[in-house]
């Protein structure tokens, strides 16, 4: 028998201005993170969240929320989710 775990995570996507960036030639960035919610009460921890995407703010980024999507769509129907946790 297959033992079935509920994961929870927070997908996120905002575009920001670096912090080494100059007024006159910011170069705004974007960037899709996911965070896994964890069940040992420790929010906001950084080893939780992955970098899914970075690009510029200005770019289209349909092809990666369509990547992305399709990806959790093969997830949620079964399609290679086969994993493997150490006891």
């Amino acid at each position: 028998m297959e033992d079935i775990f509920c994961i929870l995570a927070i997908q996120w996507s905002d575009d920001f201005e670096p912090n080494t960036s100059i007024k006159s030639n910011r170069g705004s960035v974007w960037i899709k993170t996911l965070t896994f919610i964890s069940n040992d009460d420790q929010q906001n921890n950084i080893n939780n969240t992955y970098s899914i995407a970075i690009g510029h703010k200005g770019d289209d980024h349909n092809n990666i929320e369509r990547f992305y999507a399709q990806e959790l769509n093969e997830l949620k129907n079964g399609i290679n989710n086969r994993f493997f946790r150490r006891l």
